[in-house]
């Protein structure tokens, strides 16, 4: 056996890369991946608040609707 101990180093890091994948896909969720950094810190120093794709989405799906009726 190694002393390096390699196999608990590739594990411990496939747990890390697959913890940084949820928490992008969170992050993308609630729609805070769009843009920059700089448009993001933008928006939040103009009291703006990063909207959920779920939300766009039903916002978008409001406004068509309202358009036919």
């Amino acid at each position: 056996m190694s002393h390096h101990n390699a196999l608990i180093q590739m594990l411990r890091m496939l747990c890390r890369l697959d913890k940084l994948a949820v928490t992008q896909r969170a992050f993308a969720e609630l729609g805070m991946m769009d843009g920059t950094v700089v448009m993001y810190t933008a928006m939040i120093h103009t009291g703006g608040e990063p909207q959920p794709r779920a939300a766009i989405v039903t916002n978008m799906m409001y406004d068509l609707l309202t358009d036919f009726l």
